[in-house]
């Protein structure tokens, strides 16, 4: 089923051995006995879940001399998947409160369960942009999740805006491609609560909302 050429059948049921999914018994001629289908799939998780924690320890520990440098810099980042990954980031990192603002279609599982990860850890999340029944929606998913009167739309050229514990922030508008092509994402962000893009940020949220 493999397509293994018969060649090459002995060399390859060695490494399998080697990698305990096959018994070798030592008759003449030699006999192969498959582990069971289960006995392969703790294998593997085990092995899975040793190699992502290896991965996360060395990420964390990168992370950790990443944050000792001050970034004060203004960064930009393009596509959806890309900006909403920074997003994400963001949120991750959040430790005290989290506002964002887009609109009801950008609002994906990934961005949604994160904010759910950071109700769950005692930080404020509020949300900006969602029509009503959206953000029904949300609340029955992050009940503590509460409303910002700050409408996308009051924000020209602003497409997904958040700030995250007064420090950090991200603004994102659609640029035009070519007429065939939908209109594509691009962010700038940064990382430092001295950076002027945090200041502006936190003065759009607050200055529509007081307009409310």
């Amino acid at each position: 089923m493999a397509d293994v050429p018969r060649t090459r059948v002995y060399d390859a049921v060695d490494e399998l051995q080697m990698q305990g999914l096959v018994s070798i018994e030592a008759y003449s001629p030699k006999q192969f006995i498959p582990v069971s289908p289960e006995t392969v799939r703790r294998k593997f998780r085990a092995e899975t879940t040793h190699r992502l924690a290896r991965l996360m320890t060395a990420l964390y520990e990168l992370e950790a001399d990443t944050k000792q440098i001050k970034q004060r810099g203004i960064w930009t980042v393009d596509g959806e998947a890309a900006v909403t990954d920074r997003i994400v980031a963001f949120i991750t990192a959040a430790d005290e409160e989290i506002s964002y603002l887009a609109s009801d279609r950008i609002h994906s599982k990934e961005l949604v369960d994160g904010l759910a990860v950071a109700a769950e850890s005692d930080i404020s999340v509020s949300v900006g942009g969602l029509s009503e029944a959206g953000m029904s929606q949300l609340q029955r998913e992050i009940p503590c999740a509460t409303q910002l009167t700050t409408d996308v739309g009051m924000v020209p050229m602003i497409h997904r805006l958040i700030v995250v514990d007064g420090s950090k922030a991200l603004i994102s508008t659609r640029t035009e491609t070519q007429k065939s092509e939908p209109k594509a994402e691009t962010a700038i962000w940064c990382g430092d609560d001295q950076n002027s893009l945090v200041t502006i940020s936190k003065a759009l949220l607050s200055q529509h909302t007081d307009q409310q």
